[in-house]
């Protein structure tokens, strides 16, 4: 008989002529438990009687095991295999949240999530490799964007200005007075919390707003002569009207609304000029002269006794009654009574003859004076006839006005008057920096209008000259004046400055701490001084 051994071999003796047959151990089945990704083995082609080691594999602990093959079975327990904890390239970053991914082992994945207040940008799963380290993670945490805090009633007003626009969640700022403001109280310091709307360094809500206060508009305000207006107190944002007061009418235009800049400059709504009305010459009569014609409101002319008549010259101003503009006097009216002693001996004196006729051969030449602000109507005047010589537009007069005579070709008088000069008090120099030295300044006379400290002429712009008229207004052309910028403010790296690189004279700008700094107490206010 032939028998099979154990060793896959045939024993014994068959029937003569025919081939002994052999034999070959069977393979064992790789059981599931160790096809896990977590064992190494080398049980793939392990045959019957036969064993083999299956061990944890990289990235696994766990102690080997040995299996045995019983074909057609492979006998024996899996090795338990955990997986390592995955410590290295743990995901990170601003806003990242990796709380998911602690305790992760090996082939195991995680989900890195944004803290709050952050928004996800390419999220996804990580991986625990069996290195030891996590797989690249994709996620990228933007800080979430505050609203538009103008958006805010509270804050929408034109007086406000601040630093919040383009805040991120973290990052602080300030409200402060737009320009043409003052600050009263404080910058209010907000910041930009994680639900995307901006609280107070308080953390708890958004307030108030700070204080400001809008300024006196004073450049380019309504100052002509005959010119009325509201404007005196008008701030930032506030308009004003403009119009003609009486005794004056309007040459240019009408009523205009002017609005104060947050330059500090009004802006007129349209053009407008003025100009006095004209009083109706004076009636004279018999033995009075005078030189009341086509004087305008406000101005003064003089009536005198003529030749053959006495009485003291009168002062006239013309000035508003009720409605219209009118020549009224001073004082007492002009008075003139005969004169008895100059009829008796007009006939020997006078310049005619015995039956009546003038002789025009003692004509006198128009009076010359020389006097500074002096004026008179000595023109065409024949012998005997008189004259005054009074001051012009623009000057006082010290005492009595003169009369003059025509006597034997010649005018006769006491001499000129004495006139000084009115300071003007319209139209001055007027500008964003402009300074000038006309306070003062009378009829005729000059003055300087220059860019004050801290400002600099526009280009083609220089200083000029003002003339005081005899209307009491100021004739010239402001120059051009531009602020200067201040110096550089340095300052450490704590702090943040907004609005302060090129400040000019005049401007103001806030400190406050830069990001990562906490502000003690409130963010400051500087101005750009005049010095520089």
């Amino acid at each position: 008989a032939v028998v099979c051994s154990e060793t896959g071999d045939f024993v014994g003796e068959g029937p003569s002529g025919r081939l002994v047959p052999s034999c070959a151990p069977m393979p064992c089945g790789v059981p599931r438990g160790l096809a896990e990704d977590a064992v190494v083995h080398r049980c793939g082609s392990v045959t019957h009687g036969l064993s083999c080691m299956a061990a944890c594999g990289k990235g696994y602990i766990g102690p080997p095991m040995e299996m045995q093959c019983d074909a057609p079975d492979l006998l024996g327990s899996p090795p338990v295999c955990e997986g390592m904890l995955c410590k290295m390239r743990m995901p990170s970053g601003i806003g990242v949240n990796a709380t998911d991914c602690i305790g992760t082992r090996t082939s195991e994945t995680c989900s890195p999530q944004c803290k709050f207040g952050f928004l996800e940008v390419n999220a996804s799963d990580v991986r625990c490799e069996n290195t030891g380290i996590f797989s690249e993670s994709t996620l990228a945490c933007s800080p979430q964007p505050c609203t538009d805090l103008s958006a805010h009633s509270a804050f929408s007003s034109a007086e406000y200005q601040h630093t919040c626009a383009g805040a991120v969640f973290g990052q602080s700022c300030a409200v402060m007075c737009a320009p043409g403001y003052d600050l009263i109280s404080d910058p209010k310091p907000l910041f930009c919390g994680a639900d995307g709307n901006f609280v107070d360094h308080s953390r708890a809500e958004l307030g108030s707003p700070p204080i400001c206060q809008g300024r006196n508009c004073t450049i380019n305000s309504p100052q002509g002569r005959g010119v009325v207006h509201d404007c005196e107190g008008t701030t930032t944002a506030q308009s004003c009207v403009a119009t003609v007061m009486p005794g004056y009418t309007f040459e240019l235009g009408g009523p205009t609304t002017l609005t104060c800049g947050s330059n500090g400059a009004f802006q007129w709504g349209a053009q407008m000029r003025v100009q006095p009305e004209v009083c109706e010459d004076l009636v004279a009569f018999e033995g009075i002269g005078h030189s009341c014609v086509n004087k305008s409101f406000g101005t003064f002319c003089w009536a005198y006794c003529e030749t053959g008549y006495m009485g003291s010259p009168a002062q006239y101003e013309c000035k508003l009654v009720k409605s219209s503009v009118v020549l009224m006097p001073m004082g007492d009216p002009i008075a003139c009574e005969e004169d008895d002693i100059s009829d008796a001996t007009s006939d020997a004196t006078d310049g005619t003859n015995s039956s009546g006729a003038r002789r025009l051969a003692g004509a006198c030449a128009d009076l010359s004076l020389d006097t500074v602000g002096a004026t008179h109507n000595c023109v065409d005047k024949a012998e005997g006839e008189t004259c005054i010589v009074e001051c012009m537009d623009g000057y006082t007069l010290v005492g009595d006005p003169s009369i003059y005579t025509c006597t034997g070709g010649a005018f006769q008088g006491s001499g000129p008057p004495t006139c000084t000069p009115n300071a003007c008090e319209y139209q001055f120099p007027d500008g964003q920096g402009v300074s000038h030295n006309c306070a003062g300044v009378g009829t005729g006379l000059t003055c300087t209008a220059e860019c004050g400290t801290g400002y600099a002429y526009a280009s083609g712009s220089s200083a000029q000259t003002f003339t005081c008229t005899s209307s009491g207004e100021f004739v010239g052309t402001s120059p051009q004046c531009e602020p200067e910028p201040c110096a550089a403010l340095v300052l450490d790296e704590a702090y943040r400055a907004s609005g302060c690189g090129g400040a000019a004279t005049g401007e103001s700008c806030l400190v406050d701490c830069a990001d990562g700094w906490t502000l003690q107490g409130s963010a400051r206010m500087y101005e750009c001084q005049a010095s520089g």
